[in-house]
């Protein structure tokens, strides 16, 4: 039974969260170009292999099992409350990234050959789910230790967004030492929940008569779309009502790289920056009858029994449901994309080695996040180019990375782990996995001091 449950844990963990700065002076197109569209191939045409060309899947908890459970001496597992609490940051977070490329190809187009064009579609889920410290002591521990104080959960919240991505893209090298790239996506929505408001706040005065009166109120607005099939079917909703393309939307990748010299060259780049409209048939909203508030007095009790206890839960229940009605409305609305901006650079040391440096930033759930990815890049052999990747994500420090990427003749294979500790399934909080497959048909070329050491093989 333990071993079940650290495995079903541990595969929860593994798809929530994720940063997608792996791969960064990879010499894999499709990988490098996915965190800068301004990188070049070459003169190639590259053809993904459909549903293999890119697939990632990624995810971060904010707990371990040794933060979670705590074994006793007949070596069962025990959930601790306080072990949970004592392991909780202020600001905790879920995420859930994935992506899966359903086709690609791109070809070196112009008389000179100095621009690449591509065009690929790719389907797209996040998710995930914010709390504070204190909101998790409230709904485990009680309202004890929060006598007197006024508590304000506003940060808290969850979204889920699932969408379809049709891209195309452009890369250009200026010249020797800029190039320049931009990708457009026309994006089709397919489901999204999320948390547009949530405000709730909880006082409990002990100074009060009767003593210990809490005070609760609430101001709550959740928007989905793509639901009304599973709230609405058993009141015979027709699917075909919905309007499957109805959820449009376009976002746009940009970015730049500069080569200083042979061995120095830096890049820029912003994705993902865009938004969803979730059109009003397809969408339903749930919220509160603007900001509602209800005051708890306890609950009487005296020897003789005439104050019947569920007597008095059941007029509780009955007032709560009143003041805490929610409201189900139609109505089209907005979301952005979870912006991510990149700043990078790669420093060669020798043909076959390099290191490289890559910052980012994204701000997701209300929650901005930073993550520093350190790398190694040696190109071993001719076809194969060994990689080892140091990430600080969320000032979190051991998340140790390995992958590679093999390219025998006109194949590509590559694979990346973000965290070879996930091994350790007692300590792991994140995992990150990546791999691709494509057809890359080279045409021969003069090696350039811009393109020497940095071609495909």
């Amino acid at each position: 039974m333990r071993k079940i449950i650290r495995l079903l844990f541990v595969l929860y963990s593994s798809v929530l969260f994720a940063q997608t700065n792996s791969g960064y002076m990879s010499n894999s197109f499709i990988l490098d170009s996915r965190i800068n569209p301004a990188s070049m191939p070459g003169k190639t045409t590259i053809i993904g292999l459909p549903f293999l060309s890119n697939f990632s899947l990624a995810g971060q908890v904010p707990y371990s099992l040794d933060d979670v459970f705590r074994t006793r001496e007949d070596d069962s597992l025990l959930v601790s409350i306080p072990q949970i609490l004592e392991n909780s940051h202020n600001k905790n977070s879920l995420y859930l990234s994935l992506r899966e490329q359903v086709f690609y190809v791109g070809t070196t187009i112009g008389f000179d050959k100095k621009t690449f064009l591509y065009i690929g579609d790719e389907f797209v889920t996040n998710g995930g789910f914010s709390f504070s410290k204190d909101f998790l002591a409230y709904f485990l521990e009680g309202n004890g230790n929060f006598l007197n104080k006024k508590l304000d959960f506003e940060t808290e919240g969850f979204g889920f967004t699932s969408y379809n991505s049709l891209y195309i893209g452009l890369s250009h090298q200026i010249d020797k030492q800029w190039k320049a790239g931009m990708r457009f996506n026309y994006l089709n929505g397919i489901l999204n929940l999320h948390t547009e408001r949530f405000n709730i706040s909880f006082h409990t005065d002990s100074t009060s008569r009767p003593t210990y009166v809490t005070d609760v109120s609430a101001d709550i607005l959740i928007q989905s779309s793509g639901l009304r099939l599973l709230t609405d079917g058993s009141n015979g909703f027709d699917f075909m009502e919905l309007d499957i393309m109805g959820n449009r939307g376009f976002s746009i990748d940009m970015g730049v790289e500069y080569q200083y010299d042979d061995k120095l060259r830096f890049s820029a780049s912003v994705t993902d920056l865009g938004s969803i409209s979730w059109s009003e048939i397809n969408s339903k909203h749930y919220q509160t009858n603007g900001n509602v508030a209800y005051t708890f007095s306890g609950l009487d009790y005296d020897d003789e029994g005439e104050n019947d206890f569920q007597d008095q839960i059941n007029e509780m229940t009955d007032s709560l449901k009143i003041v805490f009605e929610i409201d189900t409305l139609l109505g089209s609305y907005s979301t952005s994309l979870p912006a991510n901006i990149y700043l990078g650079g790669e420093y060669s040391i020798s043909k076959k080695q390099s290191v490289s440096l890559l910052y980012q930033h994204s701000k997701i759930l209300r929650k901005r996040y930073g993550a520093l990815s350190l790398g190694y890049q040696h190109q071993l052999t001719n076809s194969f180019r060994g990689m080892v990747n140091y990430h600080i994500i969320n000032s979190s420090f051991d998340n140790l990375g390995l992958g590679f990427v093999w390219s025998p003749r006109k194949f590509q294979l590559y694979l990346l782990v973000d965290n070879v500790f996930a091994w350790n399934l007692q300590r792991t909080e994140s995992l990150y996995f990546k791999m691709g497959m494509s057809i890359q048909i080279r045409k021969k070329e003069q090696a350039t001091p811009f393109t020497e050491g940095k071609m495909l093989y």
